[in-house]
């Protein structure tokens, strides 16, 4: 006769074993899925707040970061920008899976670098802070000496040292869309992602270059004191290597160096030969002076600048965006069914070394 107790056992083991397998099928089928703006503002815009897939994953995502979690002002990882590459045809779960990375986040560098000319430069990009900061910065070197005999000594000398306060400035967007695109268009969720995306980068952009550094927006490069500065009249090719030999004298270095300029500075200087019969100074495979060079409407007509863009830095605050959205944006939208949605990011820029840039004004 079996022993009644190793029965209960076996049957304890059993049970134990089946919901194992459950919590992991679970875990497969939740693996698969992905946060969605669509469903985030649907839920936001009931009043109830998020909730579903969204809502526990926004909240265990939160509770890992030992921060607090609102369901009614979410905080979304960058990734919710990220559009998604989908399998190839027969692979993946039946419902169409999507190479989605499930232990490390994509960084905010991966999700806007398709929309920006500075990050794909090489901007350095910051994340995950959490309060104000204050960066050191070295605006004069410390003196070397060689000893000139055993005893010799080294002569004192002390860097002249520097620093630059960072604060979160608040950037976002809005959009809105029918309740008809939503029920017809099987791609909303990608184009908003992208449109978000995009959206956020111009502006991140373009105060990085001509921000005022006040009115909310950081201070741009064109506006950082210790920049070079060159006139563009008469832009010749000594004028973009009178350039290359001021980046030079500020140590940058050479390898390092790229351009950026006004689509209208481009054609400028595409059409004027370098010399005679030398080809012209921008050439057809868009490099200057041998080196990487782009073009971008953030920047004023008539400029262009030239430097090492590691040392232009962008410093993101938190971890991911702050959506929100609201069930009475004005009668006509509840009427209509319109949805709305915003986006914020809090974020500053400042350059490491300004002397590692070159601005070319009123090119002509």
């Amino acid at each position: 006769m079996k022993d009644p107790i190793d029965a209960a056992a076996a049957r304890t083991a059993h049970r134990a074993i089946l919901q194992a397998q459950d919590a992991l099928n679970l875990m497969s089928r939740s693996e698969n899925r992905e946060l969605s703006l669509v469903r985030i503002v649907d839920s936001l815009k009931s009043g109830r707040g998020i909730d579903g897939y969204d809502g526990e994953f926004l909240q265990e995502r939160a509770r890992l970061a030992g921060a607090d979690f609102d369901p009614h002002y979410p905080n979304v990882p960058y990734t919710a920008l990220a559009v998604r590459t989908p399998l190839a045809a027969n692979q993946g779960s039946a419902n169409g899976g999507f190479l989605v990375g499930t232990t490390v986040e994509e960084q905010v560098l991966d999700i806007l670098r398709p929309y920006s000319p500075l990050l794909q430069s090489g901007v350095t990009v910051r994340t995950g802070l959490t309060a104000n900061n204050v960066v050191p910065t070295v605006n004069g070197d410390v003196a070397g000496y060689w000893l000139s005999q055993e005893t010799g000594t080294i002569t004192e000398s002390e860097p002249v040292l520097g620093s630059i306060a960072i604060t979160p400035k608040n950037a976002g967007c809005f959009a809105r869309w029918s309740r008809q695109l939503e029920l017809q268009a099987p791609t909303l969720e990608v184009f908003l992602r992208q449109l978000f995306a995009r959206q956020i980068t111009q502006l991140i952009d373009t105060a990085a270059i001509s921000g005022p550094d006040n009115v909310g927006q950081p201070l741009g490069l064109l506006n950082t004191a210790g920049i070079g500065s060159q006139s563009g009249s008469a832009f010749a090719w000594s004028t973009a290597w009178s350039v290359r030999t001021a980046l030079a004298n500020a140590n940058v270095t050479d390898a390092n160096v790229s351009w950026l300029g006004h689509p209208g500075t481009r054609t400028v200087l595409a059409t004027r030969e370098s010399g005679a019969g030398d080809g012209f100074i921008w050439s057809a495979d868009d490099t200057l002076t041998g080196r990487s060079a782009r073009v971008s409407t953030i920047l004023p007509t008539g400029t262009m600048i030239a430097g090492e863009w590691s040392q232009l830095v962008y410093a993101f605050f938190g971890d991911g965006f702050v959506i929100d959205s609201t069930p009475y944006n004005s009668a006509s939208d509840f009427a209509t069914g319109i949805s709305a949605m915003r986006l914020l990011v809090s974020v500053d820029t400042y350059l490491q070394h300004p002397a590692a840039f070159v601005a070319v004004n009123l090119v002509t």
